[in-house]
């Protein structure tokens, strides 16, 4: 419900996903046929959410702009199998306030997250509340940007037969330069530090008892790159480094069994190029290459096995390839092409499993038109059937995005 200086909006979703699957099948099973379920039963998980949302948003000025969003979700997760049946209920608020003059602009606000969770006779909560700023400031060719945030994160755990709490203060900083060099080319650096404070389920092993609290996640980043940018092509380049503390992974400790723990020291790093050419007003390209690098520096539960080792999962190679056609102004084509290459397996901390991860790789075609209020897509997703999969231990695998399929779609705004 939009005016000159006042915008209004409501809304509500409601979502349910009802996925039956198999278990894990032999590498041998899966290169033969991805689609049997190699004697596995099946198994039932249902997820279903309801969210209610509402906005303001007004111009208080030309310049000063305040907003107001709040969400309301409530979810269901039941893992049918298991007869697992786990609520959650989530409340978040945000103010934000956004400044802008001839120089340089400030964004700064305040957001709170409430979130609970009731499942096997235990309740656990999470309550957030951050206050944050960001500042860009303009000097002729030359940008700089500022940044800050203080968040509070505060846990509660509670059973019939115990209870528990934990509490962070964590902190969180931004600064990086722009520097135009000519009308075509520009260079730009940034150091920052983030953190990921976790969710309540990381707190849970796998048969549902609580293992205790682990500790956020931290890292501190710096990259530097460039921006070539022409009529009809955009180039960017970007080299980066992330050093991690207590980064959060999931460690096996038997066949069903295992919990979430942090790695003490980890460190990654890697370089991204992205070219995107326009041919003419109908075509364009664009292609991004990701080199990346995930090591564990240290990391106490495996006894220093595995110092020094790949971080599983984690792709040397990244490509993704796109041809764009627009045959007229309301519709696109798209033709993409995905790969990444082999990973160590997912359990494979310790890079000494005989079989890896396989390469992943799927050709997808998109098709969007738009009329008026009305969208419509459709897809088909892996064209030339390629077999994906997701190796977590050796001769372990489960099947993903192994065939063909299709989705169509429509959208109506009002």
């Amino acid at each position: 419900m939009p005016t000159d200086n006042l915008k209004i909006s409501v809304g509500r979703d409601h979502s349910t996903i009802d996925t039956r699957y198999t278990g894990s099948m032999t590498l041998a099973e899966y290169k033969d046929e991805p689609e049997q379920n190699s004697g596995n039963a099946y198994n039932q998980h249902r997820f279903h959410t309801d969210t209610t949302f509402f906005g303001i948003e007004a111009d208080i000025t030309d310049r000063l702009q305040i907003s107001y969003n709040h969400s309301d979700e409530d979810k269901v997760v039941n893992w049918v199998t298991w007869a697992s049946v786990s609520e959650y209920n989530s409340k978040s608020d945000e103010v934000l306030l956004k400044y802008g003059a001839d120089n340089f602009n400030i964004t700064t606000g305040v957001q709170r997250f409430d979130g609970e969770r009731d499942a096997f006779g235990n309740v656990t909560t999470k309550e957030n509340t951050g206050y944050f700023i960001q500042g860009n400031y303009f000097f002729g060719d030359t940008t700089i940007s500022l940044g800050g945030r203080k968040e509070n994160v505060e846990y509660d755990y509670s059973s019939t037969s115990a209870s528990s709490n934990d509490d962070h203060d964590l902190y969180a900083y931004d600064i990086g330069l722009n520097q135009r060099i000519n009308a075509r080319l520009s260079l730009f650096s940034n150091f920052n530090t983030s953190f990921q404070a976790p969710d309540i389920d990381r707190f849970f092993s796998s048969g549902a008892t609580f293992n205790g609290f682990i500790e956020p996640t931290k890292v501190k980043t710096f990259n530097i790159g460039l921006n070539h940018v022409t009529e009809n092509d955009k180039t960017k380049v970007t080299f980066y480094g992330s050093d991690l503390d207590n980064e959060i992974y999931y460690r096996k400790t038997g066949l069903f069994t295992g919990f979430n723990t942090n790695i003490d020291e980890s460190y990654k790093y890697g370089v991204e190029v992205q070219n995107r050419h326009k041919f003419n007003e109908q075509w364009l390209t664009s292609v991004t290459y990701a080199y990346t690098r995930a090591i564990i520096d240290n990391e106490d539960e495996g006894n220093g096995s595995y110092d020094g080792k790949n971080l599983p999962g984690v792709s040397r190679h990244n490509v993704t390839v796109a041809v764009h056609y627009s045959p007229t102004d309301n519709s696109k084509f798209v033709l993409s092409h995905n790969y990444r290459s082999k990973a160590y397996a997912a359990e494979d901390f310790a890079n000494n499993f005989s079989q890896k991860q396989p390469h992943y790789e799927s050709t997808n075609l998109t098709y969007n038109f738009s009329y008026d209020k009305i969208l419509l897509t459709a897809s088909v997703n892996n064209i030339f059937d390629k077999s994906n999969g997701i190796l977590v231990r050796e001769d372990a695998i489960y099947p993903v995005n192994f065939s063909r399929s299709w989705t169509v779609g429509a959208q109506y705004n009002f």
